[in-house]
């Protein structure tokens, strides 16, 4: 509520540019939980990028990618296309979205579930100063703790139990 997430036609933008909306949705349709409809925006997202040279203020629209790939739509080998093209900026990034993404890379697509579970323990320590408030925050601290599940359950760790 706090960032007024509208769908793109109903903004006060004459011209946002392709990359803009793309993410734009990604994070709208995200937040609103409307995960079935995303799978257009992550399409035309894919075929973008998947040529591109590396632009790193098109970062985020890679970190949705990975988290895609590695999350909802497992492709591994589209995962991590995207991933090498920008690990070396993701790796040293110390923001709970870039820990998410890491997280859910280590987990879904390396199947390292180790790995996963330092980047959920690194992002949630940081999801309060790292992450706007209000929605973004939310999304972010929900997501990592819906890792956290996965985890717990790929190691059969009953609910609640602290490693």
């Amino acid at each position: 509520s706090e960032m007024n997430l509208r769908p793109v036609a109903e903004l006060p933008y004459e011209n946002p540019n392709k990359i803009e909306i793309m993410l734009y949705n990604s994070i709208y349709l995200h937040i609103n939980g409307r995960i079935n409809e995303m799978s257009p925006v992550i399409a035309e997202m894919t075929e973008y990028f998947r040529n591109r040279e590396f632009n790193s203020a098109e970062m985020m629209n890679y970190m949705w990618l990975i988290f895609w790939y590695s999350r909802y739509d497992l492709q591994p080998q589209t995962a991590r296309v995207f991933y090498d093209r920008v690990s070396s900026v993701l790796l040293t990034d110390h923001e709970a979205n870039s820990k998410r993404v890491l997280g859910y890379y280590a987990f879904g697509i390396e199947r390292d579930v180790f790995k996963a579970r330092q980047y959920v323990t690194e992002g949630l320590a940081v999801v309060d100063d790292f992450s706007l408030p209000g929605e973004e925050r939310e999304m972010e601290r929900r997501l990592l703790l819906e890792l956290q599940g996965f985890i717990d359950k790929e190691c059969n760790v009953p609910q609640g139990t602290k490693l």
